[in-house]
Order: structure tokens, then C-alpha cells, then sequence
């Protein structure tokens, strides 16, 4: 009788939480679903952008916003908020450990972006080189 209610009480809770989710699941993240990376908000000291970001760079975060492909520099950015997540980038600070790896996943380019595939982005959006977060 003690093994069956025990393993009654196993099974109930072992029902309960397997409904239970926390947090973002695959379902509900955009890059999951579409060839495409999270919406950024960028604030820099002359400007508000919004727009898809690209790759997480050393030197910066490349975003295409206003159809343009833009290389925002970490320098000029006071801050930078992701959707569907709480990480952020504050006071013209380059993220870093696991928030850099968070955001980086959240790219449309994940494994980075090089001379190659870059060079084919600027030709899409008719540019030859990257432009600022300066209109």
C-alpha cells in the first residue's frame, strides 16, 4: 500500500510540472522560427535606433536599421535593449561572459559575419561600406 501511494504521488508530481514552463521557449523565440535576428532599440548620444541585429562584433554591434547596414560602435552606444530577453548593453560598455554569448546567439548570424558575407550584405543593400549609427 505505501509503494502504491508513493508512486501515486510520483506520478502527480511528475504530471504537474512536465505542463510547467519558464522563461522563453523555442516557440516563442523569433530567431527559432525566421531566418532573422532579435530587434534592437540602440540609444546613442545624438540618436534612437531600432532595427535587426546582424552579429555581435568585437568592436561593436552590426545591426541593419532604415534598410541601411549600420556597424554600431560599443563606444557610442548608452544603451541597447534586445527583445524577447532582459540582457542589455548600458553605458558604452561591450557585453561580455555569458551575456555576450546570449546575444550573439540571438543574431541572425550566430557564427559571426565575415569578409565574404558582409561583402554580399553591403552589395543587397546597394552600399560599399558600413555606415554608423549616424543618419
Amino acid at each position: 500500500m505505501r509503494t502504491l501511494i508513493l508512486t501515486f504521488a510520483v506520478v502527480c508530481c511528475a504530471t504537474l510540472t512536465s505542463g510547467c514552463a519558464y522563461g522563453l521557449t523555442a516557440e516563442k523565440l523569433t530567431p527559432a522560427h525566421e531566418p532573422a535576428g532579435v530587434t534592437v532599440r540602440i540609444s546613442t548620444p545624438g540618436r534612437q535606433l531600432s532595427g535587426e541585429l546582424i552579429d555581435l562584433r568585437d568592436d561593436g554591434l552590426l545591426v541593419i536599421s532604415d534598410k541601411v547596414v549600420r556597424l554600431v560602435p560599443y563606444g557610442s552606444i548608452a544603451s541597447a535593449r534586445f527583445d524577447q530577453t532582459k540582457d542589455k548593453i548600458e553605458d558604452h560598455q561591450a557585453p561580455w561572459g555569458s551575456r555576450r554569448e546570449r546575444l550573439r546567439l540571438l543574431s541572425r548570424y550566430p557564427q559571426g559575419v565575415g569578409p565574404d558575407l558582409l561583402r554580399d550584405l553591403l552589395r543587397a543593400f546597394g552600399q560599399t561600406e558600413l555606415k554608423g549609427a549616424e543618419p
